[in-house]
């Protein structure tokens, strides 16, 4: 049987074989690294490879909390493992339930422990608990920290760490909480650049390329009432502005965005004070493909790239559906959206559920919705485009061989003459 270490309160107070121990361990190997009896043995320090020196000295090691007894995995026995100084100094002037408490919340490293966990461990009662959670924080040794999995659980962790992305939800949680709006600018900036790398403008100066009219505000201003900003916006100048047009890159394009492109342009682009990893963008690109933003294509890696595929040696590329004139629309539309515009949130609506059905009425992307109703100056009866609407439907049906039934006409009921 390997020997165990005794309690620290029968540690030695001074151990030479234990101090030149320590520095050998520390020398060797990296702080967590779990020495075994016959490593310690082999180390030439102990005299006649004694085990009752061997054993004085983890003693004293563990005492001042240099060494920490741990279980060998897939063996019997018990090994130590080397700890720092200055997380050993740590427990330097705790009480014994400070410790008890501190070493608990130590040996879950940044997964965190749950204060139900550390009292059933400590058998401790609660109130006391509280005051050693008061101590240990003010002493800068522990902190509390939330976990997305068990938001309504009050935790700890040791201070200097940081939790563990199971607990965090990673780097898409900011306080345990979904981070939209860092999502949401992450998501807007791959989808531009990828537009611009898939899509090329074409180059015309024909009348045919000149597409927009916009109304340009007249030199003496609008009127603030409504008649006279309808006249003054009528007989303002006009300008013509060209909008320009795309077309997408020919087939078997092997330049569109990879992993690492997008990567290193939202570093450019400084969307986030830290950078993104990998893993975390490719969820955000995952849910992006899903979403119908993006389209996911491949091509071989090249030499100097790492496959995303190994077993077929593919690089992923990535490529927006949207070109950037569409993709400007959508945020001059969010704009809009946000500034709470019904013919904004229309348009949106009309997007988001596709042309078809009752999405067809021209009421939904009526120009002048707002101002139609009973009594006003649009309203049913005086509209211009519902009848139009009517007649191309009708036109259709007619033309597929749906002749639309003739409404007869309500009969008038004359009314009866009083009986003389």
């Amino acid at each position: 049987m390997p020997p165990r270490a005794t309690p620290a309160s029968s540690a030695p107070l001074k151990s030479p074989v234990g101090d030149a121990l320590y520095n050998w361990a520390r020398e060797t190997q990296e702080p967590g690294y779990v020495f075994q009896q016959q490593e310690l043995l082999d180390s030439g320090l102990i005299p006649q490879n004694s085990l009752h020196v061997l054993v004085e000295a983890i003693k004293y090691l563990v005492g001042k909390r240099l060494f920490k007894p741990h279980d060998i995995k897939g063996q019997q026995g018990v090994g130590y493992e080397l700890v720092e100084e200055a997380a050993a100094a740590n427990y330097g002037g705790l009480t014994s339930d400070e410790q008890m408490v501190y070493s608990s919340i130590e040996a879950v490293g940044t997964a965190g422990i749950w204060t139900k966990t550390i009292k059933a461990k400590s058998g401790v009662h609660a109130k006391v608990l509280d005051r050693v959670y008061k101590s240990l924080e003010t002493k800068g040794l522990i902190k509390p920290m939330k976990s997305v999995k068990h938001p309504q659980r009050k935790m700890y962790i040791r201070a200097g760490l940081t939790p563990s992305e199971e607990a965090t939800g990673g780097t898409w949680f900011n306080d345990g909480r979904l981070d939209v709006g860092m999502i949401e600018a992450v998501t807007s900036a791959i989808e531009a650049y990828c537009s611009i790398k898939s899509w090329q403008e074409v180059k015309d100066d024909s009348e045919d390329y000149v597409a927009n009219l916009k109304r340009k505000q007249p030199d003496d201003g609008f009127d603030e009432t409504g008649k006279g900003k309808q006249k003054k916006t009528e007989n303002g100048k006009i300008e013509v502005k060209k909008v320009p047009q795309f077309e997408p890159i020919a087939p078997r394009y092997t330049g569109y965005p990879t992993l690492a492109h997008i990567s290193q342009e939202l570093i450019d682009k400084r969307i986030t004070q830290l950078a993104i990893p990998n893993n975390a963008l490719q969820q955000v690109l995952d849910v992006m493909i899903y979403d119908g933003r993006l389209h996911r294509t491949e091509r071989d890696a090249r030499a100097d790239e790492t496959p995303d595929d190994p077993d077929r040696n593919q690089i992923f590329m990535y490529r927006c559906f949207a070109n950037p004139l569409q993709l400007g629309q959508k945020r001059h539309r969010q704009g809009k959206i946000l500034g709470h515009h019904h013919s904004a949130l229309r348009e949106q609506e009309i997007e988001d559920i596709g042309r078809g059905g009752f999405s067809e009425v021209p009421c939904l992307d009526c120009p002048v919705f707002e101002i139609c109703g009973d009594g006003g100056p649009i309203n049913v009866r005086t509209c211009v485009y519902l009848p139009e609407w009517k007649d191309k439907l009708e036109m259709a049906d007619n033309e597929a061989g749906d002749v639309w039934p003739q409404v007869p006409k309500k009969k008038q009921i004359q009314p009866k003459q009083p009986k003389r």
